[in-house]
């Protein structure tokens, strides 16, 4: 492969674009949903040898499906399953290493819009202020109904509120939306935040690691926006934590975590309630459907995240 050069030339246009940027895969045991996902991404105009596919420690035939079917894209093995965090930083060292300007995160559930690497370059040069730009993220099953768009911190607290979340997008919506927060699921980074402030936090296994780096960018002076225009899907599930209890924990006790490592002396208290109350709220909805067992792992992890040791 080609390295680029440690200080490449501005982005003018979006074939400069597509060479300045890597984008980053994550698989585990799921070879065909990251396969159709990349594929997505090559009919977007993505340069197979710009896409690095992190296999996450799998123990099915991922690796040889990928050997066979992608050869032009680099396959980057780790041993063991690192979360999420640990698996986007090992390939977020190497597209650092071969000298990317910017790196793309993208999970492999995903498919994006034919149009979708030329909405970011668009973005990206017509608005170089801004270092992370989210794209937005619409329900695969609902393809018009928005899951993340970006998210807003109320003043003086850790909470957030999700942009439009769960509507429509609006007509005539401003082509970039300056945000506090955007979810890893889809997020692209400038090489200088990496530089600045480091990798993702890879203590957050699963959940919590994108508003971690997020929260650690902004304090640094980084911005960030949603850009509306560039599009993709994502196969989430309201009733993804009903069938697969340990997402609701980490969720849970990972959200806390950031709070007590984020969060003054002022704040904890606010955020203990604020988790509680709705740790509670769940409790009761599980209760209320039979789901007891399933009740019982949220106020479990609700104390997880507030009284167990995090360093």
């Amino acid at each position: 492969m080609v390295k680029l050069n440690r200080s490449p030339s501005p982005i003018v246009n979006y074939i400069d674009f597509l060479y300045q940027t890597m984008t980053i895969v994550v698989n585990w045991n799921q070879a065909e949903e990251t396969l159709a996902c990349i594929q997505s991404l090559l009919t977007a105009g993505a340069l197979p040898e710009r896409i690095y596919l992190v296999d996450n420690g799998s123990t099915d035939d991922s690796i040889a499906k990928f050997r066979s079917e992608m050869p032009g894209s680099r396959l980057i093995v780790n041993p063991t399953n690192l979360g999420f965090a640990g698996g986007v930083n090992v390939g977020i060292q190497q597209a650092l290493a071969d000298g990317t300007q910017w790196i793309l995160l993208i999970n492999n559930d995903t498919r994006v819009a034919s149009t979708f690497y030329e909405e970011l370059a668009f973005a990206v040069r017509h608005h170089p202020q801004y270092k992370l730009l989210a794209p937005a993220i619409f329900y695969y099953d609902d393809p018009e109904r928005i899951w993340s768009l970006g998210d807003r911190l109320l003043p003086g607290t850790l909470i957030t509120y999700g942009l439009f979340r769960n509507r429509t997008l609006p007509t005539g919506i401003a082509s970039i939306i300056p945000v506090d927060f955007a979810n890893a699921c889809g997020l692209l980074i400038h090489r200088d935040v990496f530089e600045t402030i480091g990798l993702f936090d890879a203590k957050f296994f699963m959940y919590g690691e994108d508003v971690d780096f997020c929260w650690r960018a902004r304090k640094t002076g980084f911005r960030m926006a949603a850009v509306p225009k560039a599009k993709m899907w994502h196969k989430v599930s309201l009733s993804t934590e009903v069938a697969l209890p340990l997402r609701r924990k980490w969720r849970i006790v990972n959200q806390i975590h950031f709070y007590r490592k984020a969060g003054t002396l002022f704040q904890h208290p606010i955020m203990l309630i604020f988790t509680l109350l709705r740790a509670v709220r769940i409790f009761s909805t599980d209760v209320l459907h039979g789901r007891f067992k399933l009740a019982l792992l949220t106020l479990h992890s609700w104390w997880q995240g507030w009284f167990t040791h995090y360093q």
